[in-house]
């Protein structure tokens, strides 16, 4: 049997400029999702894709615990932890550069196995 439920979700997601390769590197820091893409716009919007495609995947089977908390490793954190307070110091970090953002996500009437 199915049962509609509704799910919010809230994620912390990164998108900066990797500087070895120039290429904008985006990450869901709690879903460790990461895409990869030449403009901080693309980048953005194929994490925000990323992130909803693995939620409805998910959402599918019953959201298992190893499919929903499952942390990005230590060192996104810690350039999501480096640029926040760049960012709060000093304002030194270009727009054009970085993307540090928390997304809200609601899949409503969402159908799982009960």
């Amino acid at each position: 049997m199915t049962n509609p439920i509704s799910k919010q979700f809230k994620f912390t997601q990164l998108v900066y400029l990797d500087p070895k390769d120039e290429k904008f590197t985006g990450v869901c820091l709690e879903l460790n999702l990461v895409v990869e893409s030449d403009s901080l716009e693309s980048a953005v919007a194929q994490l925000n894709d990323a992130t909803v495609s693995h939620l409805l995947a998910t959402a599918e089977i019953g959201f298992p615990p190893e499919l929903m908390f499952r942390p990005a490793p230590a060192h996104y954190w810690q350039i999501a932890k480096s640029v926040a307070a760049k960012i709060g110091r000093d304002k030194t970090i270009s727009a054009e550069e970085f993307a540090l953002f928390t997304q809200n996500i609601s899949l409503p009437e969402l159908r799982h196995a009960a």
